[in-house]
């Protein structure tokens, strides 16, 4: 049973190193192969042309016609196409003689070359728009057409809808071919968490999937929030902040795209921040310099955040839960560490629970660093002290050396005399 356990995890052992293994193409004496990690030939040089991996194929070039090599060198799409493109979902787009087809990742041609141009749609569904005699249609994986070639232009899915251009206007029709959002638009995007910018004419908006305005059509553009369902329309390069269920929350008074601090946003006004929820109501006003999310909550993303805010060159912290400021803009700097953080003031050093959200130890010390078993090392005047996570003094600053153990704690004076201390900071006689 023992061997059996030992050879299981060679066998483990060696599947992971050749899962996670990468291969370069390079070149020589004009042709192309691979190595790996370790600069081994792992494919002989023997293409003319070598692209890297993705999706463990990789795309090789021979005699003027591509195809397609696993990591073992083996021939998967064979090397007759006058083009391939990438593998998208099952199949891998390739031109043979000018016209467009599908073949599947063991080269079998699933779909004959017949097509003008392709979309490899296959990744989002089971469908994919291509075009054929300047008119584009929708074929499924079996190369049935089941949207009729009666379209100037068909875009990707998006959605379950599909953005389409018929007579110089774009609308939306689904997979069944029925129009779902008729042709009065001159420009369209795709649809992004149920909403889609849409123009006529030089003037754009947001609509939703039944067609209803959300943002009414009379922007010169309308901009998304990172991370947000927020609609920004630009007047006069300001942007507005408007909400899709709530309509608009604020008029022109932005120059600078929110961005997401925790989970509010940071909206910007001439190298100026200020806070807007959610719902994009405004918290905190633009008139700070600067706008972080602790490091600690992008760890742990469930919890409210605080936020650096910089002032003047002066930070505090802006609790998102309640909306207030628990540190006050005092701090010449703030650096976080686990879920503490250290605060400088008057050139002194104190401790910030990001958890408990206080101060644990003032700004008092020279300097502080983390120690085991939750105790930080305090100094002054070269001299070092211990203090408890809860900021209660252990051992004054007038030790040359502490060091924390598993049972006691060590320390030893200027003088070299060595004592020991129990975990409450009490003599060990």
């Amino acid at each position: 049973m023992r061997n059996f356990t030992f050879a299981l995890l060679i066998l483990i052992t060696s599947t992971t190193f050749l899962q996670a293994q990468y291969l370069t193409a390079f070149e020589e004496n004009g042709k192309w192969g691979y190595k790996d990690n370790g600069n081994k030939v792992v494919i002989q040089p023997f293409y003319d042309e070598a692209n890297s991996f993705g999706h463990d194929f990789a795309k090789v070039k021979l005699n003027g016609k591509f195809g397609f090599i696993n990591k073992k060198g083996k021939l998967v799409v064979p090397t007759v196409y006058d083009n391939v493109e990438w593998f998208s979902g099952p199949y891998s787009a390739v031109m043979l003689n000018g016209k467009w087809g599908f073949v599947d990742s063991h080269g079998k041609l699933k779909i004959d070359c017949l097509y003008d141009k392709v979309y490899n749609d296959y990744y989002h569904g089971k469908s994919s728009s291509v075009l054929l005699n300047n008119k584009w249609g929708r074929i499924d994986l079996n190369g049935k057409t089941i949207i009729p070639f009666e379209y100037d232009y068909l875009a990707y899915e998006s959605e379950g809808l599909i953005s389409a251009d018929k007579n110089g206007m774009i609308g939306f029709i689904n997979m069944k071919n029925e129009v779902v959002i008729p042709f009065i638009y001159t420009y369209a995007d795709d649809f992004d968490n149920g909403y889609v910018n849409v123009s006529i004419g030089d003037k754009t908006g947001v609509i939703n999937k039944s067609n209803q305005i959300i943002v009414p059509i009379e922007y010169s553009i309308v901009d998304r929030a990172e991370g947000s369902n927020f609609l920004l329309p630009s007047i006069n390069d300001k942007y507005e902040i408007w909400s899709p269920t709530e309509g608009k929350k604020s008029e022109a008074i932005y120059n600078m795209l929110p961005f997401p601090v925790g989970h509010i946003y940071a909206v910007g006004l001439d190298k100026k921040w200020g806070l807007i929820d959610a719902k994009g109501n405004q918290i905190l006003g633009v008139d700070y310099d600067n706008m972080i999310e602790l490091g600690y909550f992008a760890d742990y993303p469930n919890l409210p955040a605080l936020i650096m805010v910089e002032k003047d060159g002066l930070f505090g912290l802006f609790d998102e839960e309640t909306k207030t400021m628990v540190l006050p803009i005092e701090f010449s700097s703030i650096s976080t560490e686990f879920s503490y953080a250290y605060i400088m003031q008057n050139g002194k050093y104190g401790l910030f629970d990001l958890k408990l959200k206080k101060i644990v130890i003032e700004c008092n010390y020279e300097n502080i660093q983390a120690e085991d078993r939750g105790f930080f090392s305090i100094y002054n005047n070269n001299l070092q002290g211990l203090v408890s996570s809860t900021g209660k003094v252990m051992l004054e600053e007038k030790y040359s050396y502490i060091t924390v153990g598993k049972s006691y704690i060590l320390a030893v004076t200027p003088d070299d005399i060595s004592q020991k201390f129990n975990l409450k900071g009490e003599p060990i006689k």
